[in-house]
């Protein structure tokens, strides 16, 4: 299921699907599956994450994407922009208790610190 995101005024297609994650995966030299995923998440990993899921993102809508990390990540003017990456990531992870209080505390767990 793709989700968007408004960046500059324009819907932008994100995808957390496998493929999206191997290649996350690959380029942040991380292994989700057994815990040295993003517990210890910085702006590096954050922006890696935020490429990944838009390169693949317009890849499932069949849209053109030719950008750098660097320009995708010019598309983030602030740090709160870039931190609803986490907020979908979080919302497209398969969830035993769906309640709202606990999906809250794992976006706030996943925040870089200011």
């Amino acid at each position: 299921m793709l989700q968007t995101i408004d960046l500059n005024g324009k819907e932008r297609p994100v995808s957390f699907a496998p493929i999206t994650l191997i290649a996350f995966e690959k380029a942040a030299g991380l292994n989700l599956l057994k815990g040295g995923g993003l517990n210890e998440l910085n702006f590096e990993l954050l922006g890696k994450l935020a490429f990944y899921s838009l390169k693949y993102g317009a890849k499932f809508n069949k849209e053109k994407f030719d950008y750098s990390e660097d320009q995708v990540l010019m598309w983030f003017p602030t740090l709160q922009s870039l931190t609803k990456i986490i907020e979908l990531f979080t919302e497209a992870m398969p969830e035993e208790n769906t309640d709202t209080e606990k999906k809250a505390a794992q976006v706030k767990e996943l925040k870089p610190s200011l």
